[in-house]
């Protein structure tokens, strides 16, 4: 007598032990779900999924007893099943039935719903091809058999959520320990960092053009601006890197961003656009786009074995609450999706559950420092998305990003209107760096463009300082984070006495006290450590006004 145990899940139903049936038949079986003629789910009044033919009736727990075909206890069976297939539709007490144990010639049929509690969680299935193979005592039997196999899928669902909310509460752990690590660590190296590139950038303006020093001058500061970008991808994947969300058109960022991602990858592999049509808008920082899309394209082009392809695609989608069901990190909404994918050597399981851990890579050493994929993530999940990867070994990988789709009105007509800013003044600027070899060189640079700089090592000295001015102070430069006070303090006490004055905050890494969640509230001026005197003369200009 063939026989299968199956478990209720969200969209399938799945049978998890069996005997006897063919494959077909399995196959047929595992999807209950009732499809309208669009192919689109159905569902109750209650916003139920609508489950067809008997097995969804018995696993719906919508039986009727009064029936002779149905058990007080909810379960289906007849001895004999093939005068069911002669019963007019509004006789027949099945919903949609298909009957395809009936034209597989099973005579003797029975149901028996699997409950835990007070719910119905599966169901036990028995078929014969012989009349007559059950009585209503077995059947009673079977229900009671049910109701411990219930019991027991219950116990290892339960212990299985556990191991899951373990394992994930270890993952968090880890990500939150690299995040404080990223954070204390980032702050002390940017500055450095920030010495090292404006001295070099100071050596270069006292040594002629070409002479052989100025070489090694520009090779220090780019092995600096290296070693600032492993440090802002450490960031981004432990959601710390300070951003300013803009709203924009990602077929926009993406068509901008396609002559460098096609330098990325080289000319023998092509790069295919396939942007969506009436794309919505999100809001995101741009230069995380630019992130995203460069790590996942060099991680394509590694994947790729000399030619090849890597196509991005973009399309508004909507989640739902089935979706969520088997996809934990998605929430319901509308979203705008972004898919990089490649047709490259692909992954096998193992990797693809790692492929997003901090410093995993399975390039060989020295070649990858496994930051790529965590900064993805990271900033994903910073802007109140999720990611899903799909691979096999020999079939290529696919990433599919989704960010919430933004209602809002787009403020890129504002900055297509703004201005080329001139990079030098001739107002007052109080500059708070705690940080000796950063104070010296800033002050140098922005004198150079011509301001006049007030410079203090703390907070107690710029206070002090700026008492002390008998004409008006226009900027506030600080520091976030100092001693004995952080930089939106000072700004609050500094406005006493300057209420004109504006503020532009300087950190190497995300500080609350300015930042929530790593997002700029609006009207904050900020840059992020190190910047270059070009950079700093162009932000400090925009403040300005």
């Amino acid at each position: 007598m063939p026989w299968a145990c199956a478990c209720k899940r969200a969209k399938t139903f799945h049978n998890f032990a069996q005997d006897g049936f063919s494959k077909d038949f399995l196959l047929t079986e595992n999807t209950l779900i009732e499809r309208g003629g669009d192919g689109s789910v159905c569902r109750d009044k209650d916003g139920n999924v609508c489950l067809e033919c008997t097995c969804g009736l018995v696993i719906s727990g919508k039986t009727d007893p009064a029936n002779p075909l149905f058990t007080q206890g909810g379960s289906c069976w007849t001895n004999d099943s093939f005068p069911l297939l002669d019963l007019p539709t509004d006789q027949d007490p099945r919903r949609h039935p298909r009957n395809n144990c009936i034209h597989k010639g099973y005579a003797s049929v029975a149901l028996i719903p699997v409950r835990t509690k007070d719910r119905i969680v599966g169901l036990i299935q028995l078929n014969d091809k012989r009349k007559g193979r059950f009585t209503l005592e077995t059947i009673e039997i079977m229900e009671g058999i049910a109701a411990h196999i219930g019991s027991a899928l219950m116990r290892k669902r339960a212990e299985d959520d556990h191991e899951k909310l373990q394992a994930q509460l270890t993952q968090a752990q880890k990500m939150e320990s690299v995040g404080r690590l990223a954070g204390g660590v980032a702050h002390d190296f940017n500055n450095l960092l920030m010495g090292i590139m404006n001295y070099a950038e100071l050596c270069r303006d006292r040594v002629e053009q070409d002479h052989p020093t100025r070489e090694w001058l520009d090779e220090i500061t780019r092995e600096a601006q290296r070693s600032a970008n492993l440090t802002r991808q450490l960031l981004a994947f432990a959601r710390k890197q300070t951003v300013s969300p803009k709203v924009l058109d990602l077929n926009d960022a993406v068509a901008h961003m396609l002559k460098m991602l096609q330098r990325l990858i080289g000319e023998d592999i092509d790069l295919v656009w396939q942007p969506g049509a009436k794309l919505g808008s999100v809001k995101i920082d741009p230069s995380q786009v630019d992130q995203i899309l460069a790590n996942l394209c060099v991680n394509a082009r590694d994947a790729i074995d000399s030619t090849g392809k890597v196509t991005i695609e973009t399309e508004n989608v909507s989640i739902d609450a089935d979706y969520c069901a088997e996809h934990v990190e998605a929430s319901p909404g509308s979203y705008v999706l972004l898919v990089v994918s490649d047709d490259g050597c692909g992954m096998d399981y193992e990797t693809r559950a790692n492929v997003f851990e901090p410093f995993f890579t399975t390039k060989p050493t020295g070649e990858g420092t496994g930051l790529g994929l965590a900064t993805v993530y990271g900033i994903v999940k910073q802007n109140k998305g999720f990611v899903n990867v799909y691979s096999e070994p020999g079939k290529g990988t696919t990433f599919r990003i989704y960010l919430p789709r933004d209602t809002s009105v787009s403020n890129a007509a504002t900055e297509a209107a703004t201005k080329t800013i001139t990079q030098g003044g001739t107002e007052t600027i109080l500059l708070v760096e705690d940080e000796k070899a950063i104070r010296i060189t800033m002050r140098l640079f922005l004198e150079q463009f011509g301001y006049t700089v007030i410079a203090a090592e703390s907070p107690a000295e710029a206070l002090q300082l700026a008492a002390e001015q008998s004409h008006q102070i226009d900027l506030l430069l600080t520091d976030v984070v100092m001693p004995g006070m952080s930089g939106r303090e000072l700004a609050e006490k500094l406005a006493v006495d300057f209420p004109t004055l504006k503020v532009l905050y300087m950190s190497g890494y995300t500080a609350n006290v300015i930042a929530h969640r790593g997002i700029l509230e609006d009207g904050v001026n900020f840059i992020s450590k190190p910047i270059g005197r070009d950079a700093l003369a162009q932000k400090v200009r925009e403040v300005l006004g």
